[in-house]
């Protein structure tokens, strides 16, 4: 849409992209959240579920560490 903007100039295009990113965001969390927890849930058999599960967390939240507190520091090297 922005591109469109760029191209051939129409307001509308531009207008209408912060509508749509938040309409995405919306449904993509409103689909991902619970399959997050529901997938590894569904797949692993019943005696792997709470270590799965366990995995899946603590992987996660390091991956969210690493994005809140490594990443800046590494964009703050690059400038």
């Amino acid at each position: 849409m922005v591109g469109t903007f760029v191209e051939i100039g129409i307001l509308a295009a531009e207008i209408v992209v912060v509508p749509m990113l938040f309409l995405f965001c919306r449904a993509y969390t409103f689909a991902y959240i619970p399959l997050f927890i529901a997938y590894p849930a569904e797949i692993l058999p019943f005696q792997l579920r709470a270590k799965g599960l366990a995995i899946t967390l603590t992987t996660d939240s390091l991956a969210c560490f690493f994005n809140q507190h490594v990443n800046p520091i590494a964009f703050s090297a690059l400038y």
